[in-house]
């Protein structure tokens, strides 16, 4: 990224949109979404909050962003599962399904919850989230049989991505947040149950 300094301690940035975001990012991860304001962000990135409405018309279309980011670093996460037997692919990706979520609560409830406005995705979010969703569908066929019947596949899909979301809300937002570490319940032994 190149910078230049330009008068009262602010920088022009060359290509601001992406710091802008990753600022936002910061500040959801490190305080939650509803620590987000286009003034903050502004002031993290070290520009006029008019800036920031040169890249973003107000603060949901910076919150869309996010959350394709979210979904971008999702499938960074899924990209790391090696290449393995289709049953054992489809439990490694629900762990990093799992340890993404857990890793990230506050960009994971953005991605997924209320936290997110309910606007039209952008088309880069529905870019990232259908990668996800491929990702997602492709291991779960390579563990059906061959027999082209995309009906079971997808619902297959939709059981098994079911599963993880359910498990990840369960503990970050019910009852399994307040059990001892002991006493959760261990991830790959309730992926290694799902059978698509």
């Amino acid at each position: 990224m190149s910078t230049s300094r330009v008068s009262k301690g602010r920088y022009h940035h060359g290509n601001l949109a992406p710091v802008l975001v990753a600022e936002a990012l910061g500040l959801v991860e490190a305080e939650g979404v509803g620590a987000l304001s286009l003034r903050e962000v502004a002031k993290r990135a070290a520009v006029s909050p008019t800036a920031v409405y040169r890249h973003f018309a107000d603060k949901n279309a910076l919150l869309m962003e996010i959350a394709a980011e979210g979904f971008a670093a999702l499938n960074a996460a899924f990209a790391t599962v090696p290449a393995s037997a289709p049953d054992e692919r489809l439990r490694c990706l629900g762990e990093a399904y799992v340890a993404f979520a857990l890793a990230h609560p506050d960009l994971y409830r953005l991605m997924f919850t209320a936290a997110r406005p309910s606007l039209p995705p952008t088309p880069r979010l529905l870019e990232q989230s259908g990668r996800s969703l491929a990702t997602l569908t492709e291991a779960v066929a390579a563990c059906r049989p061959p027999d082209g019947d995309t009906a079971a596949v997808s619902a297959s899909t939709v059981a098994a991505w079911s599963l993880v979301h359910g498990f990840v809300l369960l503990v970050l937002e019910g009852p399994l947040n307040h059990l001892p570490p002991n006493a959760m319940p261990d991830v790959s032994a309730l992926l290694a149950r799902f059978t698509p």
